[in-house]
C-alpha cells in the first residue's frame, strides 16, 4: 500500500508553528460550528416545508 506522501498528499509540506496550528484549529472548530448551525436551520426549514405541504401550493402532486 502506498504512503500518503507517495500519493501526493502531504508531499513537501512543512509543519507549522504552534501559534499557527492553534489559530487554524480554532478556525476549523468555528467553521464546524457554523456548519452544524446551518444543518439545524436546514432541517427545521425542511420539516416546516413538509408540514406545510408546500408542494401542493406549488402545483406538484407529491
Amino acid at each position: 500500500m502506498a504512503s500518503s506522501d507517495e500519493q501526493g498528499q502531504g508531499a513537501g509540506l512543512e509543519p507549522v508553528g504552534r501559534v499557527h496550528a492553534v489559530r487554524l484549529t480554532e478556525q476549523l472548530r468555528a467553521a464546524i460550528g457554523e456548519a452544524q448551525r446551518a444543518a439545524v436551520v436546514l432541517a427545521q426549514r425542511v420539516r416546516e416545508a413538509h408540514r406545510a405541504r408546500v408542494w401542493v401550493a406549488l402545483g406538484y402532486g407529491g
